[in-house]
């Protein structure tokens, strides 16, 4: 049985918002995306990022996702905004240059199609960041909450990407055994408290945003040294093959009808 939650009842809780974006799992993911992002070419696109971007506010950036009341709250934060199906972008073909797709396609049905369509919109050697779950042995409770429709395996993903049309740059692991299991805990604690739980005043936040960050840079070191059959989390860096390749999936060349918010 699927269990599910309406997380999206709880975007407009300023408190939970704060809370959330200082877990160390958020936290993790974007201290190893960041380096990447700083110098990378512009414009960028955030797909899937919900209240939890991995880009910072600029110009240049575009945030993307299903929900409509995720993406009102992110314009409210200064951010350009949209609504999008990620099977069929509301972009014309070669729009970005960079794409960051991170904890995203492991929900999608269709992966393959979605993947094809992050191609069609990138520029050509345009860049493709993503980070995605691994190994399905690590299925818990918190992949049926999120709505997860797998944990993937590395190299059959690699090997998608390269059919795809990417050129595979750099593949590094982001988390641990740790990291799994302290995120299940961090879930059912959640699911205990609800969001009432993350109402704290501005002294014990500051206490959970440091104890996060701690948390978040041991978890980094853990995945460094973990085999890779204990890695939960994988962050793979690709670039757009310029050379024409058959592209599985089916994905539209038309445009679609994104909605900006605003």
């Amino acid at each position: 049985m699927r269990v599910t939650s309406d997380f999206g009842a709880f975007f407009d809780e300023p408190s939970y918002r704060l809370f959330k974006n200082q877990l160390f799992n958020y936290r993790l993911r974007r201290a190893r995306v960041a380096p990447l992002l700083r110098h990378a070419r512009r414009p960028i696109l955030d797909i899937g990022c919900g209240i939890s971007p991995m880009a910072s506010v600029d110009p240049r950036t575009v945030l993307a996702d299903s929900s409509l009341a995720a993406m009102r709250v992110m314009y409210g934060d200064g951010y350009r905004a949209t609504v999008v199906d990620i099977g069929n972008l509301g972009f014309g073909s070669n729009s970005f240059s960079t794409i960051v797709c991170s904890e995203v396609l492991e929900h999608i049905p269709d992966d393959r199609k979605a993947l094809a369509e992050l191609r069609r919109v990138l520029q050509p050697g345009g860049e493709l960041i993503i980070t995605v779950p691994l190994h399905r042995h690590y299925w818990h409770l918190d992949d049926e909450l999120a709505g997860h429709r797998r944990r993937y395996d590395l190299g059959l993903l690699l090997s998608e990407l390269r059919t795809q049309g990417f050129e595979i740059i750099s593949s590094s692991k982001v988390g641990s055994v740790f990291e799994r299991y302290l995120t299940v805990a961090a879930v059912v604690a959640f699911m205990k408290v609800g969001a009432s739980g993350t109402r704290i005043g501005g002294t014990a936040l500051r206490a959970v945003s440091l104890a996060n960050l701690l948390l978040a840079r041991f978890l980094e070191l853990a995945a460094a040294l973990s085999p890779q059959a204990l890695v939960s989390i994988q962050l793979i860096h690709c670039r757009k093959v310029v050379t024409p390749v058959h592209v599985t999936g089916g994905a539209s060349q038309g445009r679609a009808h994104g909605v900006m918010v605003g």
